[in-house]
């Protein structure tokens, strides 16, 4: 077996590459050889292609043979332009006397080695027509067997031998690269924007989504997610596009454009579902427009304004609701979305909340104060105050469907004081008349309604005076404990 490798060589928009011929013989032949500058590109009606022209290759002699593989690589220099053909045709010098062959077997191999085209030139048989490839492609790789044999009925004057092969190949115009947009419809459980952590449920199946043009003006095509909430539109024209996305019922859109990563943000707006313009250019896929989907309507929070009669910021056993006290459901922006009012229980509750972030604004009537806020938060629940000073809670995210029944505000009035002065009545009217001074170190018992109780005990400072301070409103007596022989 003898090899040879040449040069590449280009023509025509064509670009021959990783060319060689290897020969095997058997019995008597002329070896073969390819004379200098015999070698070169060629035009012919099918297409370009190459010519391995006077070659000199033979078998004379029953029983002899000879089988030449030609290899190479023919690739378009243009992007624009495919091969699409094999056009063929194979001269010979000389074919003569009994049991002669003379056969050549082209194939066409795309770059994953797969067969795409074949022809088989018969010698004394007219040149096959073209050969359309299965698939155009920018590059493919050839082979050509060529055989020339003599069998057994041959004779010393038999002979075969060829001096000239061309094979050509024809081209088209390269279709023009497509774009593509696709990703998910994802269930935002907890309305971050986000298709990431513990807050993004799954793909959303069967929801509709168009592709609109430019202006949003112009339906182009309708598609919906599949089972695992995906969608993609292909074939596209570079240009400008937009996406709306139809939220099925029980859903809204999630915020739009969270953060800085596309790949997880949802890219709708969260009114209409549609999104910004989309600019692609030719090959383009963008497959990072998304929509976040919000179930709608099945949250809710509430629970009690009281009057923390012992201000201790704690919700205690007999202490009242308050009716009539107004509340405000914020938006996570600080803006009023609903109004109510407290039950007579001190009551109230807001109901059909999407998820979503909110705050909650307690009014105080008037002569009250709100209580101290979050006094044990952790370890008594709803039995503290949320409300701050100004009646205004933190932030509350609800998931879908979470009820929040721990937004409870205390009220309470401005701490009671009791207290005068203890004097010694020197004329004895029962008058505390101009002269009379107060007596010091008087003992004084504050005492529970019922008089049963001692609440707290003072004296008397050095003008009589004494003052018990900072009582929850109620009913109390007071004991003064007359110093002796008083």
């Amino acid at each position: 077996m003898s090899a040879l490798t040449l040069n590449p060589l280009t023509y025509d928009g064509l670009s021959f590459t990783n060319i060689g011929v290897t020969e095997t013989d058997i019995g008597i032949v002329a070896p073969f050889t390819l004379y200098p500058g015999q070698f070169q590109g060629v035009g012919t009606p099918t297409g370009a292609g190459l010519s391995w022209g006077a070659v000199n290759a033979g078998a004379y002699y029953a029983g002899s043979s000879e089988v030449l593989n030609f290899n190479y690589t023919v690739s378009s220099t243009s992007s624009s332009t495919l091969i699409d053909s094999i056009g063929q045709i194979y001269v010979t010098d000389s074919f003569s006397g009994p049991g002669i062959a003379l056969t050549a077997v082209e194939n066409v191999y795309d770059t994953a080695g797969d067969l795409i085209g074949t022809e088989t030139f018969i010698g004394g048989v007219a040149n096959p027509a073209v050969v359309m490839l299965t698939q155009a492609e920018q590059t493919v790789s050839v082979t050509i067997t060529l055989t020339m044999a003599i069998d057994a009925t041959g004779t010393s004057a038999s002979g075969v031998s060829i001096s000239t092969i061309q094979q050509t190949f024809g081209t088209i115009a390269a279709p023009p690269r497509t774009a593509s947009i696709g990703d998910i419809a994802f269930a935002d459980q907890n309305a971050t924007g986000l298709e990431s952590g513990f807050d993004a449920g799954p793909g959303v199946a069967g929801v509709t989504v168009e592709l609109l043009n430019s202006t949003g003006t112009s339906v182009l095509a309708t598609t919906t997610t599949d089972s695992n909430g995906l969608y993609n539109f292909s074939g596209l024209a570079a240009g400008v596009y937009e996406v709306e996305f139809i939220a099925p019922t029980g859903y809204g859109y999630s915020p739009e454009g969270v953060g800085s990563n596309a790949a997880i943000n949802s890219s709708a707006n969260v009114v209409t579902g549609i999104t910004a313009p989309i600019t692609l250019t030719a090959g383009e896929a963008d497959h990072n427009v998304e929509v976040g989907l919000v179930p709608v309507g099945t949250a809710s929070i509430g629970n009690t304004v009281w009057l923390d009669a012992n201000r201790d910021g704690l919700y205690d056993n007999g202490e009242q609701g308050v009716a009539g006290v107004t509340v405000d459901l914020l938006s996570g922006t600080g803006s009023i979305i609903a109004t109510t009012t407290t039950d007579s229980s001190g009551t109230y509750q807001f109901t059909n909340l999407d998820a979503g972030t909110y705050e909650v604004t307690f009014q105080a009537p008037a002569g009250d104060n709100f209580t101290t806020q979050n006094v044990s938060p952790g370890t008594t629940g709803d039995l503290n105050s949320v409300a701050n000073s100004a009646g205004l809670t933190a932030p509350i995210t609800l998931t879908t469907g979470e009820v929040d029944n721990n937004v409870n505000a205390g009220l309470e009035t401005p701490p009671a004081a009791l207290g005068d002065y203890v004097w010694l009545d020197a004329n004895r009217n029962g008058l505390q008349d101009t002269g009379e001074t107060g007596v010091a170190g008087v003992t004084v018992e504050l005492l529970n309604a019922a008089g049963t109780s001692i609440l707290a005990t003072t004296t008397t400072n050095a003008s009589g005076a004494y003052a018990f301070t900072n009582l929850n409103a109620g009913t109390y007596e007071l004991e003064f404990v007359a110093p002796t022989g008083d």
